[in-house]
């Protein structure tokens, strides 16, 4: 009886550890803390003496080389939101990342609240901008957008940057590199939608230049003024054809912002296509979906 009772007891600590390391497998497992570290002020005063730029930052990352910062990279982009900002938490740091999401918060109150008149909420706005004004700017393409950005653009950077998008590899601080430039207003000339809660998202079919192209964005407004959700993801199936057949098609898994499709207005026998959008939705509720066909289109 006893050696059961042992070899039941050894069998219970089995699936237990076993239990235990499945949920490890899963959890992220980030750089050790030894590889990267944050900087004070004090810190980053020696720094600003092997740089002529003159650096306004609070906290930096440092990272002891290049093979860490890149390890950091890959795993946060791998994260979603919250472990992200669970990370950064932990770690103490308030960077590019977090000081951008806590703007956004803080517009999303002022948007949520339906106690506020319009001259309340165009105080608390500009209060927002004011507080913010030195790292993150509240201008865009559309008229009335307040949505937040950063001042920089390099995607590496705004995850693990500082306030001004710098990280220090080794001894050497490392400026914020243009990341992918925008491609582009689009000449509308199509669109579907779909409304979830105060949000509204859009898919938009018309051209850049001469080619072909599609814009994918969620927001909501509150008087005159838009914010947009920029992490929310669309999806959609898209197909243009002429009268020869179709030209093309694409599976659309996106964020916010302008792509080309790889078709030239020159390309398509006849002025007139249809266009035919499938399933669009977003994530904010994926089974809320829109599809539309539209039949001689002529590019504008």
């Amino acid at each position: 009886m006893k050696k059961n009772l042992v070899k039941i007891f050894a069998i219970v600590m089995s699936a237990v550890s076993c239990s235990c390391s499945s949920v490890d497998d899963e959890a992220p497992v980030m750089e050790s803390r030894s590889d990267v570290e944050v900087i004070t002020d004090a810190d980053c005063v020696m720094l600003k003496s092997r740089t002529s730029q003159d650096l306004e930052w609070k906290q930096i990352l440092k990272f002891k080389d290049y093979a860490s910062y890149e390890r950091v990279v890959a795993q946060l982009q791998e994260m979603d939101e919250n472990q992200r900002m669970d990370y950064f938490e932990q770690l103490g740091f308030e960077g590019a990342y977090l000081i951008l999401k806590k703007a956004d918060a803080e517009l999303d109150e002022i948007f949520d609240d339906d106690t506020i008149d319009s001259t309340e909420f165009s105080s608390k706005l500009e209060e927002i901008k004011a507080k913010y004004s030195e790292v993150l700017s509240f201008e865009n393409e559309m008229e009335g957008d307040v949505t937040p950005h950063l001042k920089f653009n390099d995607p590496e950077k705004e995850l693990v940057g500082s306030a001004e998008g710098f990280v220090v590899i080794g001894e050497e601080i490392v400026e914020p590199q243009d990341g992918i430039q925008p491609l582009g207003e689009i000449v509308k000339t199509c669109e579907v939608s779909v409304k979830n809660g105060d949000y509204k998202s859009f898919l938009s079919v018309g051209r850049i230049g001469i080619y072909f192209a599609f814009k994918t964005q969620t927001y909501k407004k509150k008087f005159l003024s838009i914010k947009r959700d920029t992490n929310c993801g669309h999806d959609a199936y898209l197909e243009i054809s002429d009268r020869t057949g179709v030209r093309i098609s694409e599976i659309i898994k996106t964020k916010t912002g302008e792509w080309k499709l790889n078709l030239r207005g020159d390309e398509i026998n006849g002025v007139n296509v249809t266009v035919k959008i499938v399933d669009f939705s977003c994530t904010r509720n994926p089974d809320n979906k829109a599809s539309k066909t539209f039949e001689n289109i002529v590019m504008k």
